[in-house]
């Protein structure tokens, strides 16, 4: 994305769009015009390139381009350049160092007679020339770094970069975006998975073969909007590749709420190749994820299974677990606001197959937190901070599955089910120090329910329980062996 100081935009009563620039002579002219300046000073200096810019954008605009469409041409060229510390004796950051605490000792070098004294102590410290600490000194500042490579881009493919790269910071003020399109089945399972895995707040519709999703966008939250909307803006080249799409985004711009429409007609303009296919996996889901396989649990578990729908909502959960002939369903959400949580809940219920839901208070965007999570249904929703934990999950999957049992005939349920000794070995050999509440909660799960037993099996295992005083919230357990 451009800095939003360089964002160009057209007003019309309450509408808005991004200036795109035109894919015409003129703007190819300027695109490469620039192009060319950068390619010739591969091996120079960044400070030799920042002049050289000055000459070419005081042409430019003197030919009538606007200084922010140059500017923003520039940041995208300045990402495509690879530039390295020139190679000096001293070390620059201690040359700058060496300079600077004599400066502080002998007072500012006003005159050329001081500046020379400083510079021959700090030569005399370093035990090198006067030349070479002024030419180490000189390269500890960032228009000293050499340009070593420069990745030179077609001046069509630079212009359709900028206009992709405003709608994506046009996006970043949105309040809300939607999105309808005709798409395939992979289509669509593409750009939730993306949806998903970015943790977007979002909720997906479909109707007779038209897809709708809403994503609340990045100014409607109250907290983590750069980190939110740096996300929300990668999605944009996933619509793009679609045959039809239409988007509505509702922008806040300058204090004001303007509404912006736009469709496939203006896909020619930006970017047409396939973005990288990024892999967003959140460090919580993929932690359980291992967690879960190896304890043996007996329950198999499956990464993003296919969707769900009910009635007309899309739905992909993060899990889906499976013991015999029970399933449920696991949805680790990523970033949420109060109304986001209710909408998502409503549209949840409505689908019958077993959903628990894990919400991270980490990736809260209000401020009411606390409020917001008092007032969700217990029984099926999961608040945790930090990692989500196994000892949160399996009491709900055990009591899924005792009243999956209580519903079968007699003749058919299952036995009751024995500790799994292979479980507990494998959980406590990888324990070295952990909160008693934790380990407890878990032994649970396999069927250990009475403390004293606990301690016994720990031991077993060369572990110990070390009290902290009575509160055994504060207890932990440690290895000894």
């Amino acid at each position: 994305m451009l800095p939003s100081t360089l964002l160009r935009i057209k007003r019309r009563g309450n509408k808005v769009l991004p200036n795109f620039a035109s894919l015409n002579y003129e703007n190819e002219f300027a695109a490469s015009l620039l192009i060319d300046v950068y390619e010739e000073h591969v091996g120079k200096t960044i400070g030799e390139l920042e002049d050289s810019l000055e000459d070419v954008e005081d042409q430019l605009e003197d030919m009538g381009y606007h200084p922010k469409f140059i500017r923003g041409l520039i940041e995208l060229l300045n990402r495509l350049v690879e530039t390295e510390k020139p190679k000096t004796k001293i070390p620059p950051d201690i040359a700058r160092k060496t300079v600077f605490a004599v400066s502080s000792e002998r007072g500012f070098a006003i005159t050329d007679t001081a500046r020379i004294e400083i510079l021959s102590e700090a030569a005399r410290r370093l035990n090198a020339s006067m030349e070479e600490v002024v030419e180490a000194f000189n390269a500890s500042y960032d228009d000293s770094e050499v340009i070593t490579k420069f990745d030179a881009p077609h001046p069509i493919d630079l212009l359709k970069q900028y206009n992709l790269s405003l709608l994506q910071t046009l996006i970043f003020k949105a309040t809300s975006m939607s999105l309808i399109a005709n798409m395939t089945g992979s289509e669509a399972k593409s750009l939730l998975r993306m949806v998903k895995r970015l943790g977007l707040m979002y909720i997906a519709d479909k109707e007779n073969g038209v897809v709708k999703l809403h994503i609340d966008g990045p100014a409607s939250t109250l907290t983590l909007t750069r980190r939110y909307g740096t996300r929300m803006a990668r999605i944009i080249p996933l619509i793009l590749r679609l045959r039809t799409w239409r988007i509505r985004a509702d922008i806040y711009h300058m204090k004001r709420h303007f509404l912006m429409e736009l469709d496939e007609r203006y896909s020619n303009l930006m970017p047409s190749r396939s973005p990288i296919e990024e892999t967003f996996d959140s460090m919580v889901e993929e932690d359980f994820m291992l967690k879960f396989k190896a304890l043996s649990l007996g329950w198999e578990i499956t990464r993003e299974p296919e969707p769900l729908i009910a009635e007309s909502s899309i739905f992909i959960p993060d899990f889906a677990l499976t013991k015999n002939d029970l399933k449920v369903y696991l949805e680790i959400m990523g970033f949420w606001t109060s109304d986001y949580i209710e909408r998502k809940i409503r549209k949840l219920e409505a689908i019958k197959e077993p959903i628990i839901i894990a919400i991270s208070k980490d990736l809260a965007c209000t401020k009411n937190i606390d409020e917001t999570l008092s007032s969700l249904p217990k029984s099926k929703v999961i608040v945790f901070e930090g990692k989500l934990r196994l000892s949160d999950v399996m009491p709900i999957l055990k009591e899924l599955e005792q009243q999956r049992d209580m519903t079968m005939p007699k003749e058919i349920r299952p036995p009751p089910s024995q500790v799994d000794e292979k479980a507990i070995t494998s959980y406590l050999s990888k324990i070295q120090e952990e909160p008693l509440q934790n380990v407890l909660n878990t032994l649970k799960t396999f069927g250990i329910q009475d403390i004293q037993e606990a301690n016994k099996i720990l031991r077993k295992h060369g572990l110990i329980i070390i009290w902290k005083g009575l509160d055994q919230s504060k207890a932990i357990v440690r290895r000894i062996y």
